[in-house]
């Protein structure tokens, strides 16, 4: 629900949506849920991809979270 909200209020493109699917990610890693957590993980990442510069700092987080969804599938 908090991602349609969100799309809809604020658009696809925003900060805030990329910090809801990150969320949802971590909540989805503590169910152990890791398909639908690596989702959420690879979109956060493709909208901070759209909105910031390449180096931010953001960007590292979500290659993190990603990374170590990989290794925890494994």
């Amino acid at each position: 629900k908090a991602l349609k909200i969100g799309k809809e209020k604020l658009g696809e493109y925003h900060p805030d949506m990329a910090k809801v699917h990150n969320n949802m990610g971590v909540c989805y890693t503590d169910m152990k849920m890791y398909e639908d957590a690596l989702w959420h993980y690879q979109e956060a990442d493709r909208i901070k991809q759209k909105i910031f510069f390449e180096d931010h700092p953001s960007l590292g987080t979500s290659l993190l979270n990603i990374g170590m969804t990989y290794v925890i599938m494994t």
